[in-house]
């Protein structure tokens, strides 16, 4: 009978898990803090990914965050009319992620991501209220550090800038285009790796 020591096996373990970390499955849980030229507002989500290999990984994003005040107008027969409401953003990506290792607990990461935002939104203006749900094609770029508490667990934090098309939505005799503008978003994250 072959005795290993518990300096070996504790090793062994920790060598296998940090093999185990630059390539397979990984899950994220984010907090977001999400500024457009409407609101500030936080949101939260998640990201399933896969690694390649230490470097390329590639993520399925979902977020969801509340615009609680939109202040813009629009032009209904040659008069600007203001339009005030709010917005719930559902936002699924998919994202191309780049990893590049400082050292073995500390990461640089950046990539970028296309997809699309359902935004349910109420309004009201002089003419009357309305709520209706759009669809637009959204895009984002990104770019953060990732530090590794444990040879599977890492906490990240990243800058993210996030570009919207235009969001329409149509009433009996009105339609509203609201120009989101792009969204500066900070976030912080917490990552498992399987």
């Amino acid at each position: 009978m072959k005795i290993i020591s518990l300096p070996t096996l504790v090793i062994s373990t920790l060598t296998f898990s940090v093999c185990g970390a630059s390539a397979g499955a990984y899950i994220q849980g984010i907090v977001q803090w999400l500024d457009t030229d409407f609101d500030n507002s936080t949101g939260v989500g998640a990201r399933l990914g896969y690694a390649f290999d230490e470097m390329n990984a590639i993520e399925l994003e979902f977020t969801q965050t509340d615009l609680r005040s939109i202040n813009t107008s629009y032009t209904y027969q040659g008069t600007d009319v203001g339009v005030d409401g709010k917005a719930d953003l559902s936002i699924i990506l998919v994202n191309y992620r780049f990893t590049y290792p400082l050292t073995e607990r500390f990461r640089l990461l950046a990539g970028a991501g296309i997809g699309g935002t359902v935004a349910q939104v109420d309004i009201s203006t002089r003419y009357g209220d309305g709520d209706g749900t759009n669809g637009v094609f959204t895009a984002q770029g990104f770019a953060g550090v990732e530090f590794f508490i444990l040879p599977q667990l890492s906490v990240h934090g990243a800058y993210r800038f996030m570009m919207f098309d235009d969001f329409t939505y149509k009433g009996d005799d009105y339609s509203v285009t609201i120009d989101p503008g792009n969204a500066q978003i900070f976030e912080a994250g917490v990552t498992f790796y399987f």
